[in-house]
């Protein structure tokens, strides 16, 4: 992907605001790790482990809902420096 597509289209990104970013982010990653969690569950494990897992589960979704969280925010300060680098390197060049 060319670098200057990357800079535009993180542009528009931030328009959105961080929220939308990380919100949009966040839902995807619990829903991805949620649903194959469960998939894996019932695909290969025997019913005792089913019942316990349904005990620790407010655990389980506690540290995934916020350790999602923390590597979502993680990512939008990383891409925004990165935005931030690439805007001052193009407004040197212009210079």
């Amino acid at each position: 992907m060319d670098q200057d597509h990357k800079f535009f289209r993180w542009k528009q990104t931030r328009r959105n605001g961080m929220l939308s970013y990380v919100s949009k982010r966040f839902l995807f990653c619990i829903i991805a790790l949620i649903s194959g969690r469960f998939i894996s569950l019932y695909l290969f494990e025997d019913p005792t482990v089913i019942e316990v897992f349904f005990q620790n589960f407010p655990r389980y979704f506690l540290m995934v809902v916020s350790a999602c969280f923390i590597l979502c925010m993680l990512e939008w300060h990383i891409k925004e420096l990165m935005f931030r680098r690439k805007l001052a390197k193009h407004n040197l060049e212009q210079s």
